[in-house]
């Protein structure tokens, strides 16, 4: 199965991919994966990644010559599964990841969408009529500089919060 990844997108669009596609394509060695960035990429490379670099411009023409290289992309890796934040028209079967502003047209229109919480997921169902079922949550990475407590930090936290009482 070849699965293309469009990268572009915001920060914590690209943040989540930085974090849950290592590992993917690390389990998943009998996959290709194509990235389609439109900037340096810096994630791991595994033997089954190829990267794609598509510049992007800002105006109405490039946004249909866009279009065009993003088709071509998938063509010319016969690609299975787009997985992306920005949607576009595309015969291949897309899985959305939904960033705040996503129109609703194409959320009718995916195979798959991802989203980041069971209230996200709830919201984008009741609003657009969507079939909760093929609507999935991924949660959000925990932030790289959480570190848990040890034992006696968190019974001292415990005492002096929560009178010695487990409510979490």
């Amino acid at each position: 199965m070849v699965i293309a990844v469009d990268i572009r997108g915001s920060n914590a669009y690209q943040k989540f991919i930085s974090n849950v596609f290592p590992l993917i394509t690390s389990q998943h060695t009998e996959d290709t994966f194509v990235f389609i960035a439109d900037r340096p990429f810096h994630y791991p490379i595994i033997g089954n990644t190829v990267i794609e670099n598509i510049k992007e411009r800002s105006s109405f023409l490039s946004a249909i010559g866009l279009q065009n290289k993003l088709s071509n992309v998938l063509k010319k890796y016969n690609a299975s599964v787009l997985v992306t934040c920005k949607p576009f028209n595309t015969n291949v079967p897309v899985c959305l990841i939904v960033e705040e502003k996503t129109n609703a047209k194409y959320l009718l229109k995916s195979k798959t969408i991802i989203s980041a919480s069971e209230f996200n997921k709830n919201q984008i169902a009741e609003k657009y009529k969507v079939d909760s079922k093929k609507i999935n949550e991924v949660y959000r990475p925990v932030n790289n500089n959480y570190k848990s407590v040890d034992f006696d930090e968190r019974e001292k936290v415990k005492e002096t919060f929560a009178n010695g009482n487990e409510y979490f």
